[in-house]
């Protein structure tokens, strides 16, 4: 997962105009650590790798987070969420510290699956390139509520998107730094050789998109959102030392850690898809009347997520094939019941529209 990047020299003192804009920066993103549940926050556990970079470079961390009312121990915890005006502040600051313009492909060298909670102890286990890639984006929200996640399969390509929340600013660099670990996940668990086809980031100066080109060995561009695309024909293959039993058996700790820590509407009609689907597909108006609300407002609400209903749908079943395909004594019938499909031949059916083939072969393929 390492960067292939140089770390960049540190000054052993900080030029006047240097420390001056720090200042600024402190003074202007300060916000104490335990803000109202509405601000954007970030689980603290990501700023673990920031620490071990700053202590790398004789930096004084403990320093850094007291100035924003944090203490080294309290980021152990997983429950501690930190306001994001926070997090970024720290980041720029040790981005300007460290005069690093890609800071967040250097903090890949200093993380672990732990970094990421229950969400990284479950990408640890793996699966296939499609399941992990739509794990990221379905439980993003327990790592920080201040972005937007989507993963989404368009012929010849898996796509991975993040763009801040309305209201939310989130920095650049941590984004990237995001984006850099799933890369860093597929090339050291799935492949050394398979590179990204695209990645589109937003914010960034040509120092960092040279850099991250470099990181990702693919092509960078500027964009209004973050990207990275994978090239679907890889979809299926399984990373490395993967336990889908296991991926399996830690859903039930990441739905819990989401319904903590609050989840966009999309997320909250998938997991009662979830758990309505073995009666049957059901129907808008339905799903309306069960998180209390109208058939419009929910439309509405999908719309601004750029989902819609049965794209939702589809999306719930392709996640429950990925999660229970594996599991032991798992038949097509059975499968297609937890599917809500009326029969296993309807599974088939839905098999080959997504994948190409059916769900005998694709689980022989696989």
């Amino acid at each position: 997962m390492a960067a292939r990047l140089k770390p960049p020299r540190v000054r052993s003192k900080l030029p006047g105009s240097l420390g001056g804009r720090l200042t600024q920066t402190a003074i202007h993103l300060t916000a104490p650590a335990n803000m109202s549940s509405s601000s954007p926050r970030t689980a603290a556990l990501y700023l673990r790798p920031l620490l071990r970079l700053l202590d790398d470079r004789g930096l004084d961390a403990d320093a850094m987070l007291a100035r924003y009312g944090l203490q080294r121990g309290e980021l152990m915890s997983a429950d501690l969420r930190v306001d994001v005006a926070v997090t970024s502040a720290l980041l720029e600051e040790a981005r300007l510290l460290t005069s690093d313009p890609a800071i967040g492909l250097t903090l890949v060298r200093y993380t672990e699956y732990a970094t990421f909670g229950p969400l990284g102890v479950a990408l640890a286990a793996g699966g296939s390139l499609r399941a992990v890639l739509a794990r990221i984006t379905r439980y993003h929200a327990i790592v920080s509520d201040a972005v937007e996640s989507r993963f989404e399969e368009r012929p010849g390509a898996l796509l991975v998107e993040f763009a801040p929340r309305a209201g939310a600013a989130p920095h650049p660099q941590s984004i990237l730094f995001v984006m850099a670990c799933v890369g860093g996940l597929v090339r050291l668990r799935l492949s050394q050789r398979l590179n990204p086809i695209l990645v589109v980031l937003r914010d960034v100066d040509d120092a960092c998109l040279a850099a991250a080109s470099r990181f990702f060995g693919s092509a960078v561009e500027r964009g209004d959102c973050c990207r990275i695309e994978y090239p679907s024909a890889a979809a299926s293959a399984m990373l490395d030392g993967s336990d889908p039993e296991m991926a399996a058996m830690l859903e039930a700790t990441l739905k819990a850690r989401l319904a903590q820590a609050g989840r966009p509407w999309s997320v909250e009609l998938a997991l009662w898809l979830e758990a309505r689907l073995p009666e049957g597909e059901p129907t808008l108006a339905e799903a309306a009347r069960a998180l209390g609300t109208s058939e419009r407002s929910l439309q509405r609400r999908l719309g601004a997520e750029q989902r819609s209903w049965r794209q939702l749908i589809d999306d719930t079943r392709r996640a429950l094939v990925e999660r229970h395909l594996h599991a032991p004594g798992m038949s097509l019938t059975e499968l297609s019941f937890l599917l809500g499909f009326a029969d296993a031949s309807s599974l088939s059916r839905a098999f080959r529209k997504w994948y190409g083939v059916s769900a005998t072969e694709y689980k022989k393929r696989e």
